[in-house]
């Protein structure tokens, strides 16, 4: 998907999309809203195009005025299916970010060396594509 830059704002306004290490080899993605909680954002967003279109006190307020106004109102709500792909694509950027990482360590390390730092990057590599696999099939 080929979100324009102001999307991507409004995307990340709402919510920020962000992997955690919960351990050394385990990843865990934060909670995207639902879509019922996308209601009263676009409730606020939209409400104030009835409030400057029947409020007589906003009569009294010269066209060039009325038209800024306006202008930060929006008239249709935001798609949540749109907002969730600008998600998802933060998460797969994350994700396959810290698998770079990871394979690095596994070229770095020895596998014979009893080393850590080899097995926790092995073990969250299989953490990470799991995380992808799931991502994948929710967005589809």
């Amino acid at each position: 998907m080929n979100a324009n830059q102001e999307d991507k704002e409004l995307a990340l306004s709402i919510f920020t999309p962000m992997v955690h290490c919960n351990s050394c080899e385990s990843v865990v993605l934060n909670k995207a809203p639902t879509q019922v909680s996308l209601h009263p954002f676009n409730l606020y967003r939209m409400s104030g195009l009835v409030a400057t279109s029947r409020n007589p006190q906003f009569y009294t307020f010269p066209d060039d005025v009325m038209l800024v106004i306006r202008s930060f109102l929006h008239s249709t709500p935001i798609c949540y299916r749109n907002l969730q792909n600008i998600w998802i694509e933060c998460y797969k950027s994350q994700l396959l970010e810290l698998k770079k990482e990871d394979e690095f360590d596994l070229m770095w390390y020895c596998p014979f060396s009893n080393s850590d730092d080899y097995k926790w990057a092995t073990n969250r590599i299989i953490s990470i594509d799991k995380a992808l696999e799931s991502i994948n099939q929710n967005a589809s």
